[in-house]
């Protein structure tokens, strides 16, 4: 990644009171390195609210209940397969 050298040189100000930061490391310094792995800190987020409007949450909610039928279904078959899976394995086993 290139950087133009005029960028370097400006002075980078503090965005909430407009000082210069004293120290400043050239931004090349900090970009990793292409055949660096980045390690990425893991951070918790908390939700505390959703704007959103109501009629746009009753479609919503709408939505995902009628999404939910064919879900069902589909689970439900898939569970009714494996039960007579097991079924029929335990089954092979007490007749010995």
């Amino acid at each position: 990644m290139e950087i133009p050298d005029d960028y370097l040189n400006k002075e980078v100000k503090c965005v909430g009171c407009g000082s210069p930061f004293e120290a400043i490391e050239k931004i090349e310094m900090s970009l990793p390195k292409e055949d660096e792995p980045v390690e990425y800190e893991e951070d918790q987020v908390v939700i505390t609210d959703i704007k959103m409007p109501f009629w746009s949450m009753v479609t919503f909610m709408v939505k995902a209940s009628i999404a939910f039928i064919p879900a069902s279904i589909i689970l439900s078959i898939i569970g009714a397969i494996i039960f007579g899976i097991l079924s029929v394995m335990l089954a092979s086993f007490s007749a010995y």
